[in-house]
């Protein structure tokens, strides 16, 4: 049952570490809001950080979950039914409730970081445009739009890469 608690406790950590990945996130959406440039340099660092740690337990998960895996008991089927062998009672439920955690933070990061993608290239669309407009170009599409699509890389952010 030594696995078990492995298994336990990997499951919490993952679960704490993608919350905390979420609510940077956040913050960095209201950082791009509210035009707090240092913020969002330093929510940048912050989640670099946070997904190099997620990166060790997802090794450390993905090992253990081959591991489990070389049982024959738990050759071929999923992990919702190896921790139901696993696990019984309140740790089963509370396995159960993390792998359902993790799903539902799984699709909330993915809707935040589009939105924040967006954000960011509708950023850059208003300060290239404002820079053509200053120059004397003029644009019919240099008004700032929240929902444009986008249609393809920033010219001042690949100059400056």
């Amino acid at each position: 049952m030594e696995q078990g608690k492995v298994i336990y406790t990997l499951l919490e950590k993952r679960v704490q570490l993608f919350s905390r990945l979420k609510d940077l996130l956040y913050q960095q959406q209201q950082a791009l809001i509210s035009g707090e440039n240092d913020q969002v340099v330093a929510l940048a660092e912050k989640q670099l950080n946070c997904m190099e740690e997620i990166q060790k337990i997802e090794s450390q998960w993905k090992s253990l979950w081959e591991a489990i895996k070389q049982n024959e008991k738990f050759a071929h089927i999923s992990i919702e039914n190896a921790i139901t062998l696993i696990f019984d009672g309140k740790e089963l439920s509370n396995s159960l409730g993390y792998l359902n955690q993790l799903k539902s933070l799984a699709k909330e990061i993915d809707k935040v970081k589009r939105n924040n993608k967006l954000l960011i290239y509708n950023s850059i669309s208003l300060i290239k445009n404002t820079l053509k407009h200053l120059q004397g170009k003029n644009l019919a599409d240099a008004v700032y739009h929240p929902r444009r699509k986008m249609n393809g890389e920033s010219a001042i952010l690949n100059k400056k890469l």
